[in-house]
């Protein structure tokens, strides 16, 4: 079979174009070829980037920011995490202590959320002032997920003032009070959402973003199903049909959002973490590269060799 012309144009190898960072020391790799190695760990440059990419703003965003950032994302997830733990177990036994165990481990969530709404850091020389951008949903979501150490409290009021006998109205205005701050908790989810898919759009992770997006628009329709359904259960105006639809569909969000709320959080704070480690690699190579420059200046140069001139000769 002849070989065609297509088959014997030799095919160039492929240049990275942008700053693509190595997979294993963060080296930017713009300008090489694939299929070689990384220039300042040996690494092997293959055609797509191993891990996650993200923006060299994030990368290059204050140490003290990111590790504050990386905290506090990791606070948010292992307080999600045990969150959830806690509320099933609390599903089938319901002792005192377990209410308490929870209370303070939303504490720990409210202080990851207060870290990870902060302000993002500013461009350098830029006079754009980050503090001001979207304050009122920092506000909304800061405040609804401080109900969340009130609910545990009204919790703990309700079944202290149950088992000592007081009024049944006490005990009711407790549960009330505590049905209350659950639902202002749990509808400030949606702004945090929206929050960190921002902070995550900025740091160009679209996928992530997407992520928090979608944790937003469950949460409201969660919401909207749950108040259908505690009015169809006072009212039966929807029907014992519909109840039931509805009843099901509650059944079966209870586990996948907060699951999928998981997983977003659990790469927030790999993201925030890969950062850092970027961060400071970048730093320990410059200085490296410093270190070469000054190495090189402190080195005596040799005097250039001077040309011979002939002896004239005598005429």
């Amino acid at each position: 079979m002849p070989i065609s012309e297509k088959q014997l144009r030799v095919v160039a190898p492929e240049v990275i174009v942008t700053d693509r960072p190595c997979a294993n020391c963060g080296y930017s790799l713009r300008g090489l070829q694939v299929g070689g190695v990384c220039p300042e760990c040996g690494h092997a440059i293959s055609r797509r980037a191993r891990g996650p990419r993200y923006s060299q703003q994030l990368v290059n965003a204050p140490l003290p920011w990111l590790d504050t950032l990386a905290t506090g994302a990791t606070m948010m997830f292992l307080a999600a995490l045990g969150f959830f733990v806690l509320v099933v177990i609390m599903l089938f036994v319901r002792p005192p202590a377990l209410l308490v165990i929870t209370g303070l481990v939303s504490l720990g969530w409210l202080g990851g959320v207060w870290i990870c709404t902060g302000p993002r850091p500013a461009a350098p020389g830029s006079t754009y002032d980050t503090r001001r951008e979207w304050m009122s949903l920092r506000l909304a979501a800061r405040l609804s997920q401080a109900c969340w150490p009130m609910v545990f409290i009204a919790a703990l009021g309700a079944l202290a003032a149950s088992r000592a006998g007081t009024s049944p109205v006490i005990t009711n205005a407790a549960i009330i009070g505590a049905a209350l701050f659950a639902l202002g908790a749990v509808a400030g989810l949606a702004p945090l959402c929206a929050l960190l898919a921002h902070t995550t759009d900025w740091a160009e992770d679209s996928s992530l973003a997407q992520g928090f997006r979608a944790c937003a628009w469950t949460i409201c329709f969660c919401g909207f199903v749950i108040a259908l359904t505690i009015l169809n259960g006072f009212t039966g105006i929807l029907g014992g049909i519909i109840g039931a639809v509805l009843a099901a569909i509650i059944i079966t969000l209870i586990y996948i959002p907060p699951v999928y709320f998981l997983w977003c959080l659990f790469r927030f704070q790999r993201m925030a973490r890969w950062a850092v480690w970027n961060h400071v690699a970048a730093e320990a190579r410059l200085d490296r590269f410093r270190a070469r420059a000054d190495a090189n200046a402190a080195m005596p140069r040799p005097e250039p060799d001077r040309p011979r001139v002939p002896p004239a000769r005598p005429r």
